[in-house]
């Protein structure tokens, strides 16, 4: 069924604002030069440092439409919340508890995604804001990348970044290659899911593909091949027009094989499987960050600590530096580290639900399942960077609410 998107006149100011709260710190973390610098800008209250981010969230939580669902989910939320705190105290850091609280996004992210609905007027600004910066970051993946410009503050690409078929795999104003791969993934399907208009669609989802193929990220290139994969299986189980969708994706695989868009990501997995490199030492890193915890974890159960392994850049701004830092590239590693096998456990639990609890919709199933099995997988930064939680929390209260679910389109 299609999106019933009211016209714009009947999406009231406060749909605006709300939506505004929970979108505007990715919006600005991922298409703003100085993004991570003005989110960093923060007040005190009570002696409590609190980032602005912080603020908007709190705003939300205290006039947006609370979501009776699943109780265990919450109560397993609210479990993991005290063994953090249990954590945190037993390796005695030597900063504020409030820090963890105002300097990472983690349980304001999952808190409101499982607890908060997202309105029809909501989706309706947050489908054309996150639109505009999906295009935005796909412009600026496709000309710099491409070679269109040659020049990347102040770096020559020709000489500093790495060349993959023709296409320089850079970093842009949302970070790293990989991170911009991720943020494009959580967009596109984003836009699918809160996006009626079927020519906005298409062109979101196209230059996204393709400045996507251009990063050149492996994570963020197969989550979206699952998700088109199982998508177009999918809509041929509901349809008379099997062939029609047959052509249709082997005409477009075609041409973007053809006009060399897969290219750069054929010759990448060329390149790391000749230097016997496919993981980009990913394993090292998890064994490191393994051996940490195994080592000098004083109970297995709580781990390190949160944020002792790979704070957020909110908390190492509060001037706190990890014990014992690294960078494992897998959610679930880091999660056995810093929370231990409680914390792993429960973010495990939660996650079963979530995917237990969407799985007569396919199209959020297809959604969520690249999320948690791919790019958790491969990237650490979806749970700990401001810009990918807020955008994992606005996916997960349009998934979890049942009542919005039938509104979801297919790709």
């Amino acid at each position: 069924m299609m999106i019933t998107t009211r016209p714009i006149s009947q999406v009231g100011i406060k749909d605006f604002w709300l939506a505004l709260c929970v979108s505007l710190p990715s919006l600005i973390r991922i298409i703003c030069p100085s993004g991570i610098e003005s989110l960093l800008f923060e007040v005190t209250i009570a002696d409590i440092p609190f980032y602005w981010p912080n603020l908007l969230l709190i705003f939300f939580i205290a006039n947006a439409k609370p979501y009776k669902g699943n109780k265990l989910i919450k109560l397993l939320l609210f479990i993991q919340l005290i063994a953090v705190f249990w954590g945190v105290l037993l390796n005695r850091y030597n900063h504020t508890l409030a820090f963890l609280l105002s300097g990472n996004y983690y349980f304001y992210a999952f808190f409101i995604g499982i607890c908060f609905s997202i309105s029809e007027g909501q989706r309706y600004w947050i489908s054309r804001f996150f639109s505009i910066c999906v295009i935005l970051l796909s412009l600026e993946v496709l000309l710099y990348s491409s070679g269109i410009l040659t020049s990347y503050q102040g770096t020559e690409l020709t000489t500093d970044f790495e060349d993959y078929g023709g296409i320089a795999r850079i970093s842009t104003t949302a970070g790293a290659a990989t991170s911009t791969a991720c943020d494009l993934y959580l967009m596109i399907v984003l836009c699918m899911m809160t996006t009626n208009n079927k020519k906005r669609r298409l062109f979101v989802f196209a230059i996204g593909f393709v400045a996507l193929l251009l990063t050149v990220s492996r994570g963020g290139i197969f989550a979206m091949f699952f998700y088109l994969a199982f998508s177009i299986i999918d809509r041929m189980k509901n349809t008379r027009h099997k062939s029609k969708i047959v052509v249709t994706t082997i005409v477009a695989l075609g041409v973007i094989y053809y006009v060399g868009l897969f290219n750069p990501f054929l010759d990448r997995l060329q390149v790391k499987n000749e230097s016997s490199d496919m993981s980009s030492g990913r394993e090292a890193l998890a064994a490191m960050t393994l051996n940490n915890y195994y080592q000098n974890a004083d109970v297995l159960a709580l781990g390190l600590g949160f944020a002792n392994v790979y704070p957020s850049t909110e908390i190492q701004h509060a001037g706190y530096i990890p014990t014992w830092p690294g960078a494992p590239h897998n959610m679930y590693v880091l999660t056995l580290a810093e929370q231990g096998w409680l914390g792993l456990l429960l973010t495990v639990w939660i996650i079963l639900i979530i995917l237990f609890s969407v799985r007569k919709n396919k199209t959020l199933l297809f959604s969520l399942i690249p999320v948690f099995l791919i790019l958790y997988n491969t990237e650490t930064v979806i749970g700990v960077n401001c810009q990918e939680l807020f955008i994992v929390m606005i996916i997960l209260s349009i998934s979890l609410d049942q009542k919005h679910t039938y509104l979801v389109n297919k790709l």
